[in-house]
């Protein structure tokens, strides 16, 4: 971490959330982010892409959107409300932030998605202010505030997605880094 210190706090499920969903936000307040599951799925799956490499994009991205970062050790194999709590109570003691952006709690949204947005509100409860990602099979969401970018800002979100190299050459995400109308605008609930 970095000597500033940041009041607000975003947590993203996984390395790259923050950049594609809340890529404004980081650019307006510089909240503090989590990355709260470790990206150890796709190297099961036999992919060539380690949670480290992932954390390093992740980093890079961070350093562009003018963000401090850290990454909690929870596994996205099997994560456990439990522990996502136990690190969620940490962090509030440590940093007793004042707004926590987490994201929404959507029917039919990503399962980690939910989980990490139920925990957030369960720990931080009025204080988190969620933003909008995605439903399977019907892309992006929309929520009740629509967040445009500057041109500025949303050149910095195209710097910062284009860290994820190995997202990128992912068959099944590299539409999230490729697809220009995912950039227009941004959601909070």
């Amino acid at each position: 971490m970095s000597d500033r210190v940041s009041t607000d706090l975003l947590l993203e499920p996984h390395p790259d959330d923050a950049a594609l969903f809340a890529a404004y936000t980081c650019l307006r307040h510089a909240p503090h982010v989590v990355t709260c599951l470790k990206a150890d799925a796709q190297y099961h799956r036999g992919h060539a892409i380690t949670a480290e490499m992932r954390g390093l994009e992740t980093r890079c991205a961070m350093n562009i959107l003018g963000c401090d970062w850290q990454q909690l050790p929870v596994s996205e194999l099997h994560p456990s409300v439990e522990d996502l709590e136990a690190w969620f109570g940490r962090l509030g003691e440590e940093m007793k932030p004042e707004r926590v952006w987490a994201p929404a709690v959507e029917p039919n949204g990503h399962e980690h998605h939910s989980m990490v947005g139920q925990s957030a509100f369960n720990i931080f409860g009025v204080r988190v202010r969620p933003y909008m990602t995605y439903v399977r099979g019907s892309g992006r969401s929309k929520g009740g505030t629509a967040v445009i970018p500057t041109p500025g800002e949303r050149s910095l979100k195209r710097e910062a997605l284009n860290c994820y190299e190995s997202q990128i050459k992912l068959e099944n995400t590299a539409f999230w880094f490729s697809d220009a109308s995912n950039w227009d605008k941004e959601y909070l609930a």
